[in-house]
């Protein structure tokens, strides 16, 4: 999955329906970002910059700014394909609340729990 920026190296991404996440390092991520934008625009697709955040696991707190006056808002999490993702102590956290829905969906149960 990915898309060829050169001879030896992909765009990783994750696709699902028109739910796309990106994953880069720091020095990589502008480019990979505006060379995502320029294939799309070649598919006549279009990214929504106002409804599209960037996340950067223990990084700056700043937004991405693009050429074109392109800014990403940043966010301290996003949940893809109803997986939270968070910044910081992401494994923790996903844990702590995939067990607060396990709770929740046996408390909401009509069945026993414990049968």
């Amino acid at each position: 999955m990915g898309i060829p920026i050169s001879y030896d190296s992909t765009l990783y991404t994750l696709h699902f329906a028109d739910d796309q996440m990106v994953l880069a390092h720091n020095k990589d991520l502008k480019y990979m970002t505006r060379k995502l934008i320029e294939e799309y625009k070649r598919w006549g697709l279009k990214v929504k910059t106002n409804k599209t955040k960037y996340m950067c696991v223990g990084g700056k707190l700043e937004d991405l700014e693009l050429e074109n006056s392109i800014t990403f808002k940043r966010c301290e999490g996003y949940t893809y394909l109803g997986v939270k993702l968070p910044s910081e102590d992401w494994s923790e956290k996903e844990v702590e609340e995939r067990i607060r829905k396990g709770r929740k969906s046996n408390c909401s149960s009509k069945f026993d729990p414990l049968v």
